[in-house]
């Protein structure tokens, strides 16, 4: 029942929980950029969200400066690479 834009792929996600608060999930991909330009997210109510992405920057530079880590009390890290 929902107005899912013919023009784009869609791939609907189901959580596995079935005590999830989300019902589905269901995102719509530009076919040309593999880029997500829609998405509905329907809770347990039957609520639904629709979101529209739009200038969409791929693997654009971030400073470090907008990023902070406030390590929790008691939590061990572990410096490293992945």
């Amino acid at each position: 029942d929902l107005k899912a834009n013919p023009n784009l792929d869609w791939l609907l996600l189901i959580p596995k929980n079935p005590e999830s608060q989300m019902e589905e999930l269901l995102m719509g991909f530009d076919r040309q950029l593999h880029t997500v330009s829609e998405a509905y997210l329907k809770n347990e109510s039957g609520n639904v969200s629709h979101y529209f992405f739009s200038n969409v920057r791929l693997n654009a530079a971030l400073p470090d400066t907008e990023f902070s880590f406030d390590k929790p009390k008691g939590v061990k890290e572990i410096k490293g690479t992945i």
